[in-house]
């Protein structure tokens, strides 16, 4: 899967886990591309009072609330319906 495939689906699968949280359904999520230091390294999603992080490093995505309680973390290449850990 290259980058561009990539990203598309952790928007689904973010916008999903959001949902699954009590965020809008019809209200997409805003999308922030992070850099650090001058290299891309991930992207915040936010919608309603919730944040989705993903760092491609790990290439992990962490959602947690406006107090920075972790409530859902997953694997981008796993579904998160299949092996969710939730905090």
């Amino acid at each position: 899967m290259n980058h561009a495939q990539l990203t598309l689906h952790v928007r689904q699968v973010v916008h999903q886990a959001l949902h699954r949280h009590g965020a809008a359904s019809d209200i997409e999520p805003n999308e922030s591309i992070l850099i650090q230091d001058g290299y891309y390294f991930g992207r915040r999603f936010t919608c309603d009072s919730l944040q989705a992080l993903w760092l491609l490093e790990d290439n992990q995505v962490r959602l947690t609330d406006d107090e920075g309680n972790i409530l859902e973390e997953f694997a981008v290449d796993e579904s998160p319906n299949d092996e969710t850990r939730v905090a």
